[in-house]
């Protein structure tokens, strides 16, 4: 009974959100500092798929749909993912699992749950079909890489948010951190302490410490946002490549689902 309570306390999902709240890190890390991330990411991500693409660039309502249905597709599955990435008593093949289920519910949702609905030709309903089968096939690529790579860098080899705390004031050194921190793994060994030098460098110099949080917050973004950006750039080029920009076109997508109806 336990074990099927916690099956569906993952797969609703309940556990990995109130994991994240409780935990001060993960509460800053997943609904704080990744969704404004992501504000800032999204249409540098589409101006860029554009771009490659060749598709001439316009700031229209269009764009702004798009921008908005990556957005909250990205964000509201994210939020969860992210708590799942950031749990460490989940290995990694079940994290993959996890976060595809919830990518695949997510994004079927923003991109083709209204097409869906409102769609008055079949070519609409393929379309919306093929967004469908388009949201089962790319949390393959993402979650393996956002699992594997993306997320454990930047949970883990940047300072948490109480570590970061005490870097900013400077009460944190690496002779303290061995005794009192336990690092949970190799890439917070391996970077925290050089996180602790490099802010202790500021010898308690105010003006300094400033210039080193800046400096910080800046590293912190830049690397978040290229990752965003070439996740989300190579999502819509994909996405596009496959599925097309809309129900017009002959896709790849859109020509397999007219064979499998007959239509």
């Amino acid at each position: 009974m336990n074990k099927l309570l916690k099956f569906l306390g993952y797969l609703i999902p309940i556990i990995p959100l109130k994991k994240s709240f409780e935990n001060v890190d993960r509460r800053f890390f997943v609904f704080i500092e990744q969704p404004l991330i992501g504000l800032f990411a999204t249409p540098i991500s589409l101006v860029l798929s554009e771009i490659f693409i060749g598709i001439n660039i316009q700031i229209d309502l269009s764009f702004t749909r798009s921008v908005f249905e990556v957005y909250f597709a990205y964000q509201l599955a994210q939020l969860v993912r992210d708590g799942v990435n950031t749990d460490e008593n989940i290995k990694n093949k079940y994290k993959v699992l996890l976060n595809w289920f919830y990518s695949v519910l997510s994004y079927s949702l923003f991109t083709a749950g209204d097409k869906l609905v409102f769609a008055n030709t079949i070519d609409e309903k393929l379309f919306a079909y093929s967004l469908i089968t388009f949201s089962f096939i790319w949390p393959i690529i993402s979650q393996i890489s956002t699992t594997y790579i993306w997320t454990p860098i930047m949970y883990h080899a940047f300072p948490k948010r109480t570590q970061l705390l005490k870097l900013f004031n400077n009460s944190i050194n690496e002779v303290n951190f061995t005794i009192k921190y336990n690092a949970e793994n190799y890439l917070e060994k391996l970077f925290i302490k050089k996180w602790i030098n490099w802010f202790n460098k500021s010898n308690h110099n105010s003006n300094q410490l400033i210039s080193k949080k800046i400096q910080y917050w800046l590293i912190k973004t830049v690397y978040a946002s290229t990752v965003a950006i070439i996740m989300t750039s190579l999502y819509f080029t994909l996405r596009w490549l496959l599925v097309g920009i809309n129900p017009n076109l002959n896709s790849p997508m859109l020509l397999i689902w007219h064979k499998l109806l007959n239509v």
